[in-house]
């Protein structure tokens, strides 16, 4: 399980965003989530959220499809994070 994205911001708001991840998938309702909003922590918990309704792993030997979901949650979190740390 791994997320990838690409941002771009300015003043703390984002301008674009393109997220995607394990199995090549793109979210683009996550994207939207934060698309010319501030970066802040609701949107970030908001954009985990819609990640990983989208995503539909299957249980093995990683963990449970439940559990799965809920490290989507925390890995577009993270990245984000980091993301706009690197261009702030």
């Amino acid at each position: 399980m791994g997320v990838a994205l690409t941002l771009s911001a300015d003043h703390g708001t984002c301008q674009d965003i393109e997220l995607g991840g394990s199995n090549h998938c793109h979210s683009q309702a996550a994207d939207e989530v934060l698309r010319g909003k501030p970066i802040d922590e609701a949107a970030l918990i908001e954009m985990g959220e819609v990640a990983a309704a989208e995503v539909d792993p299957m249980d093995d030997n990683r963990g449970s499809a439940e559990y799965q979901r809920e490290i989507v949650k925390v890995l577009v979190r993270r990245a984000t994070l980091e993301a706009f740390q690197s261009v702030a």
